[in-house]
């Protein structure tokens, strides 16, 4: 951001940054992520507790990812009006108290409606989480963006897996006392112990958003970047809604532990997202982009075999090329936004979680008309359109950067 267009951020202080500050970004990873996607499993359940239709459950889902993407965007105006410390701790502290919320619930629109609620703290989290990481020291922001990314997908896993324990051991409620009291205490460790920037925000101003906004939705790669955004998590969050009903019905039957097992496969993000930066850094973005995508449409088709096994498998195939996809997109992002980088990852994070709320949402239509295998399908054409896009609009050697006047209009 120029000078008088908002808050300048000031390094900060080493000596107020110890080493053990990249393991609490980590905590605080784990914990924006443990309660978002955490009623996947619990879907089959709430739809006997509640004698609702799929659509109507995974709304329990759609609203969280909604609730994110009508919030991301704004958080640039308010965040930045806030020390990073104060920012984050307060937002986790939100989403506790909406996930404790949650396991008070007497009806389903009550639940979607608190769900909801809690999707709308996700982003200050997390972009205040980013933005204290690109202010660290530059020797260790690479260990400690390393360190959040890693917390952020074993805390997706641990809420399905907490969420699956408990439901399946007790009673759903307990699930979201547990989640919230985890999240909780990840709020008291980060108000403790993670260290004060150097000097508190002073705020972006409305007209400097604006004028970022506009130069950035008149990019046509970065409309290319929002879309196959939007598409990733679209099919990520297709995928692993509805094969919690194909999985819970006859042959297989598997109650809500044995669906959170199934997204042991999640942990592969942590294993996959190393290689794929390293091959971004090699090949492209767009070549790897590419592979990734046609290597989760091969998980997808593969869910369509009977075994149960072969699910399994192609749901770790599948999500392996997600977060291959994640990591291709997130790079074209930075290589094309230029000076408008933040507005730009708040607009991305906006049509990320969108694709992850319609994700959750239209899958139902064709599950009522053609069961798993029509999900498949859409999720397969979903991912073609998302290859499209990014033939005919990514340059060869990577995404464009703005234009001279784009820029300009950026720096406002």
């Amino acid at each position: 951001m120029a000078a008088g267009a908002g808050y300048a951020p000031a390094p900060a202080d080493e000596s107020a940054n110890p080493r053990h500050d990249s393991w609490i970004v980590a905590i605080v990873g784990f914990c924006i992520f443990l309660g978002v996607y955490s009623t996947q499993t619990l879907l089959p359940s709430l739809q006997h507790l509640f004698g609702a239709s799929e659509v109507q459950v995974s709304a329990t889902v759609s609203a969280t990812t909604a609730a994110v993407a009508l919030a991301a965007p704004l958080v640039g105006l308010i965040a930045d009006r806030w020390e990073r410390r104060h920012l984050i701790s307060a937002a986790l502290f939100g989403l506790a108290l909406f996930t404790l919320l949650s396991a008070s619930a007497s009806n389903l629109a009550e639940l979607v409606a608190y769900r909801f609620a809690t999707g709308l703290f996700v982003p200050f989290a997390y972009i205040g989480t980013m933005s204290y990481i690109a202010e660290s020291r530059a020797s260790r922001v690479g260990l400690t963006m390393a360190r959040f990314v890693s917390g952020t997908v074993i805390g997706g896993f641990s809420g399905r897996a907490v969420s699956g324990l408990f439901a399946g051991a007790s009673d759903w409620r307990l699930a979201f006392v547990v989640l919230g009291a985890l999240t909780a205490l990840g709020a008291i460790v980060t108000a403790l112990r993670l260290p004060l920037t150097t000097r508190p925000a002073t705020g972006t101003s409305t007209g400097f958003l604006v004028a970022s906004y506009g130069a950035i939705l008149k990019t046509p790669a970065l409309i290319a970047v929002f879309a196959t955004g939007f598409g990733t998590l679209f099919a990520q969050v297709a995928m692993f809604t509805y094969v919690n009903f194909h999985l819970s019905a006859s042959p297989y039957d598997l109650g809500p532990a044995m669906l959170a097992g199934i997204f042991g496969v999640y942990l592969i993000g942590a294993i996959v997202t190393l290689p794929a930066g390293r091959a971004i850094d090699r090949f492209g973005y767009r070549r790897v982009f590419f592979a990734a995508t046609a290597t989760g449409m091969v998980g997808v088709l593969i869910t369509l075999a009977a075994p149960l096994w072969a699910i399994i498998g192609g749901l770790a195939v599948s999500a392996s090329g997600t977060f291959a996809c994640q990591a291709a997109a997130t790079t074209a992002l930075g290589q094309a936004a230029g000076p408008a980088r933040s507005q730009a990852a708040g607009l991305y994070v906006a049509f990320y979680y969108l694709g992850g709320s319609v994700g959750g949402a239209l899958p139902g239509m064709f599950w009522h008309t053609g069961g798993w295998p029509a999900c498949v399908m859409l999720v397969a054409a979903s991912q073609i359109l998302a290859m499209g896009i990014v033939a005919t609009v990514w340059p060869s050697g990577g995404a464009a950067k703005l234009s001279p006047e784009t820029s300009q209009a950026a720096r406002l």
